[in-house]
């Protein structure tokens, strides 16, 4: 079973973001990274 997937609202460096927060998985690390405009941040 997939752990689950956080999806959060909130403001930074001045504009409105969606950050996603899971477990490591690299799968769902490559889905991520090919949304149009996506940025990453890993910690």
């Amino acid at each position: 079973m997939k752990s689950p997937i956080r999806i959060t609202k909130a403001r930074h460096r001045g504009q409105d973001r969606l950050f996603i927060s899971f477990e490591y998985d690299k799968e769902l690390i490559g889905l991520v990274k090919k949304v149009d405009g996506a940025t990453w941040s890993a910690f």
